[in-house]
């Protein structure tokens, strides 16, 4: 029996190719519009924000998630990363995760974890031995999803938002 070429389901997103990149002028239009869901706008700020936000901000930069290749590559989610070792206020040997977006299209379909992991490889890479990040507490927050990464408590709040580490040293 043969199966109809289109009728095929489209390979889970696991299966799929994945990237990071910066954001560029390249693809900013399509990150331009990644939108998280309805619910979780009062959790983090929207894209045009934070390129805004990471464009004053020397030590942040913006990456892009993509997801596909070729013509079916598409834009999946962004983050804004920040090196800590250039903080004017209290410089550390880490990597924080100001912002992680996730297109309300494409949650639930590994794409944050993906991007987790390839947070850390980059840490890794520029020998830097924690990932930071923070969350407010409000219903439908990620910690849940960070402590599954192997995220930490610090038991620091910094404006209202938990702070969380990841060390990266024997793993």
């Amino acid at each position: 029996m043969r199966l109809n070429p289109q009728a095929a389901p489209a390979p889970a997103a696991a299966d799929r190719p994945f990237s990071v990149r910066p954001v560029d002028a390249g693809n900013v239009d399509a990150v331009l519009k990644l939108q998280v869901a309805a619910g979780q706008r009062r959790l983090v700020s929207n894209v045009e924000r934070s390129l805004a936000q990471v464009a004053y901000e020397p030590a942040g930069r913006a990456v892009a998630m993509f997801s596909g290749e070729g013509s079916d590559e598409e834009a999946v989610g962004m983050m804004l990363l920040y090196d800590m070792r250039m903080d004017k206020k209290s410089p550390a040997d880490q990597l924080y995760v100001w912002r992680l977006l996730v297109d309300e299209r494409f949650q639930g379909l590994g794409h944050g974890r993906r991007a987790m992991q390839w947070v850390i490889e980059e840490a890794r890479r520029l020998g830097l031995p924690s990932v930071g990040l923070s969350h407010v507490e409000l219903e439908g927050h990620a910690g849940d999803f960070y402590e599954k990464l192997g995220f930490r408590y610090t038991g620091e709040v910094d404006e209202g938002e938990l702070k969380m580490i990841l060390a990266l040293g024997g793993d």
